[in-house]
């Protein structure tokens, strides 16, 4: 699908931007992420759920096996005893930036105390970090780590906005509706 999609959108100069939420860490590979990258005016947000290959960055197993595949092609250190999961994600950060000759990768922990998971926006302008280190400035203590904990991770907006906006729009669109005199059939 990634080479329709780069196909189709190798000469339109409209701004992309791209939300790569892998299946697992391991279903997305620098390639990928380069083509992408080549595509004018893109920027990408990529989802890795980073404590999963931390618990295992220092574990020597086999060449063939996913997890080692994943580290030692997306992180600069490779496999190693990284100090902790900050230092791997910087790992993760300087290899995307090496890899895909970018000056702007920005890591953002998506930490709910037990998992941690990582974004990395993957961005050519100065303008596209600006703006994401002005939002993790905004929502995190440290500029780095967003604490998940007790969001609502099911609603896009708390449930006393997602009540007011629905009541707003159930009845504007029953007052345009009565406005019109307008059959069943025709609504």
């Amino acid at each position: 699908y990634l080479d329709i999609l780069t196909d189709k959108l190798k000469n339109n100069r409209t701004p992309k931007f791209i939300f790569l939420d892998p299946f697992s860490y391991s279903n997305v590979k620098m390639k990928d992420l380069k083509k992408l990258m080549e595509l004018p005016f893109t920027e990408v947000l990529l989802f890795i759920p980073i404590f999963h290959s931390y618990r295992f960055a220092s574990t020597e197993f086999e060449k063939e096996h996913k997890t080692r595949k994943f580290i030692e092609e997306f992180t600069s250190k490779g496999v190693n005893n990284y100090d902790n999961i900050m230092d791997f994600t910087l790992s993760v950060r300087d290899q995307l930036k090496k890899k895909l000759s970018l000056d702007f990768v920005r890591p953002i922990l998506l930490d709910d105390g037990g998992r941690k998971n990582s974004l990395f926006l993957l961005t050519t302008h100065q303008k596209g970090m600006l703006l994401m280190n002005k939002v993790i400035f905004k929502n995190s203590d440290d500029g780095i780590r967003f604490s998940v904990n007790n969001l609502y991770q099911d609603l896009l907006f708390k449930p006393e906005d997602a009540s007011t906006f629905y009541d707003n729009f159930s009845s504007n669109l029953i007052k345009k509706l009565k406005a019109k005199n307008l059959t069943n059939k025709e609504v």
